[in-house]
């Protein structure tokens, strides 16, 4: 059965009269948000609720000239609008939306309506605590649910305000809330009064691309930026390998200003002059670890190079993103702390951007809302299918490599985030079978089992020349629901029966383009040091601790308890 989202629009408003139609940048208000909508990948449809007031007729006539349904009911009366919006158009669930709420990101209706499809809930919602700003607001609602819902002796209240009594009596429904990782609950996105709409209205103006491009969070940094008029955050990035990813995203960032790069190779700085005119380029790390005018550094270089590069700079004063692996040893890693402590207002962070993708989000998501019943184990495989890395270039050369450092770093730290939990104890063994007769003389091939203190076991992968695309194979057994990422394709199971239907995931994977988050929110908390970052300090430090004690484990053939700082 359909599912479609029901937009709730009228011309009435109190603080802003006629607002739903009020042009911006040549277009109605309304427009942007139907405009965004029509992105949704899961959605059958939309549906335009307004009154039968005359003063609303300049809405159905705009809705008619778009070739958007539109149902019309009594002003006071929202919940009547939607049940007959329901009735209508035979729906099994509807997205309630506001039409004040122009620049919603269509990923998160997605995202909604994904977690609903898994069943078990009357009610998914993002405001039941609410992390993410006015005006991201989604609720996805059972038809079913709505229907016993208004069977009730509904006050005026709820009438207006449909959804209101499935948070009041939690008890008798169903609700599952996801959230933010970067929480901006306070954040006036929505368009409400005249102040709203300017807000909006120079927010929509300096778009360089359509709006429904743009995530959420961008929305937020752009709308947080209007009106300031402090100088710009000043960024040097060191390694221009996968650290030039770091460069597009700070010159992505709209309080961010890329003045330095650097790399040892000559011909990897050409192009960059080229992208960011008045960036200097240098061969010499040191000079941007230790300018003057630098506040933020990336290290993207070797990785026997991490540690060193980031206490210079964190010793010279600047907030540092470092590549992964953070560090190779135990000892590096205390002396990166003891930096840290030593100028506890530097900021640190580490790219492991496995997080920011949409479908382990959703797998999150589904543990959180106890969709899958307790999970009981994990599978997580990094198959590089990079051999050449490992076999020509630096990493052979070094004189220590660790594949689990390299690779299954970023299953190991997605275990840990999909969870929410740190394991105790590790086993692990590797091999150099795959890269045997090769210059690489270290092993390419680790497997670790990560046991958690409730019993829960993980295990890890990290295929180093497998002959195999580069892919994350992730898997996670309930004892509700089970749920796959395989090469041919994602997928639930909630059945044991020989006949079990796979229900297909198509929640985006691997979506590198999301991948920049990782940066950005670092340069939200450098910014607002009380915003949280997409991986913090501590995430980091954490992920290593397992990482070191799986090494060990390897090498010594043996179990070893993870130590935590």
């Amino acid at each position: 059965m359909p599912i479609r989202a029901i937009v709730q629009a009228r011309m009435s408003s109190k603080r802003f009269p006629g607002k739903t139609l009020h042009r911006v940048c040549g277009k109605p208000m309304l427009d942007y948000l139907l405009d965004g909508l029509a992105h949704c990948s899961l959605l059958d449809g939309v549906v335009v609720a307004t009154s039968t007031e005359p003063s609303d007729d300049p809405v159905a006539r705009h809705c008619e000239q778009r070739g958007v349904p539109c149902v019309r009911g009594p002003l006071a009366d929202v919940a009547a609008r939607f049940l007959q919006a329901v009735d209508r158009f035979g729906l099994e669930a509807f997205v309630r939306l506001c039409a004040d709420s122009p620049l919603l990101d269509h990923r998160l209706v997605d995202r909604a309506v994904g977690l609903f499809t898994l069943g078990r809930c009357d009610l998914v919602t993002n405001i039941a605590k609410r992390t993410f700003p006015k005006g991201q607001s989604v609720e996805v609602v059972s038809a079913e649910a709505f229907r016993r819902l208004c069977a009730e002796d509904l006050d005026a209240e709820d009438r207006e305000h449909v959804t209101r009594r499935f948070y009041r009596r939690s008890g008798e429904y169903s609700v599952c809330n996801f959230t933010s990782d970067a929480p901006r609950p306070t954040l006036q996105l929505s368009v409400d009064t005249p102040e709203d709409m300017a807000r909006f209205e120079a927010v929509a103006a300096g778009l360089q691309r359509p709006h429904w491009e743009y995530r959420h969070q961008e929305i937020a940094r752009l709308a947080e930026a209007l009106g300031r008029d402090e100088a710009p955050l000043n960024v040097g990035v060191v390694g221009l390998g996968v650290g030039g990813h770091h460069v597009r995203a700070y010159a992505a960032h709209p309080r961010t200003r890329v003045r330095m790069v650097c790399d040892l190779d000559a011909d990897k700085l050409r192009p960059f002059l080229d992208e960011l005119p008045g960036v200097a380029a240098t061969t010499d790390a040191v000079a941007v670890l230790t300018a003057e005018d630098i506040d933020v550094v990336s290290i993207a270089s070797y990785d026997d190079a991490h540690c060193a590069q980031a206490v210079t700079a964190i010793e010279h004063g600047k907030h540092v993103m470092v590549e992964k692996p953070m560090v190779l040893h135990p000892k590096e890693a205390a002396t990166l702390r003891d930096a840290l402590r030593a100028h506890p207002g530097t900021r640190l962070s580490s790219n492991l951007p496995l997080r920011t993708c949409p479908r382990f989000e959703k797998l999150r998501d589904a543990h959180r809302a106890g969709l899958l019943g307790p999970i009981y184990a994990l599978q997580a495989d990094y198959l590089w299918g990079r051999p050449q890395k490992l076999t020509h270039g630096w990493r052979a050369d070094m004189e220590f490599y660790s594949i689990i450092h390299g690779a299954a770093v970023h299953m190991i730290d997605l275990v840990m985030w999909i969870t929410g939990m740190r394991p105790v104890e590790v086993q692990a063994a590797g091999n150099r079978i795959a890269t045997a007769g090769t210059a690489m003389r270290f092993d390419d091939f680790a497997a670790c089992t990560l046991r958690f203190e409730n019993g829960t076991v993980a295990t890890v992968g990290a295929h180093g020349g497998c002959v195999h695309p580069h892919f994350h194979r992730v898997a996670a057994y309930g004892t509700h629901r089970t749920f796959c990422n395989d090469l041919p394709g994602a997928y639930w199971l909630d059945s044991c029966a020989p006949d079990a239907a796979c229900v297909p995931e198509t929640a985006p994977y691997p979506a590198r383009t999301h991948r920049a988050e990782v940066v950005a929110s670092f340069v939200d908390h450098v910014l607002d040091p009380d915003s949280a970052p997409l991986v913090g300090a501590r995430d980091a430090f954490d992920t290593m601790a397992v990482c070191f004690a799986a090494e060990q484990a390897a090498n010594t053939g043996k179990p070893v308890t993870i130590t935590y700082e």
